[in-house]
């Protein structure tokens, strides 16, 4: 732990690395190939989003496209 001591907000390592494997998932940031029809019908199904800051919007590809643009 890095008590009393900021962290190093510098150094930033490279995001397309930045992924956790288990045994059954992956998890890794978005990518613009996972823009998909399923992918803009998923963020838009009020089940699947109701615990999600997004369930308060309308999604299309467009739109989700240039999320994943912003946040790369």
């Amino acid at each position: 732990m890095n008590v009393g001591k900021p962290y190093n907000t510098t150094l930033k390592p490279e995001k397309e690395k930045i992924k956790l494997e288990g045994e059954r998932i992956v998890l890794r940031r978005v990518r613009l190939s996972d823009v998909t029809q399923e992918y803009v019908s998923w963020m838009n199904d009020k089940e699947v989003a109701q615990y999600l800051e997004s369930r308060f919007e309308r999604y299309n590809a467009e739109k989700l496209q240039q999320y994943v643009k912003n946040t790369a």
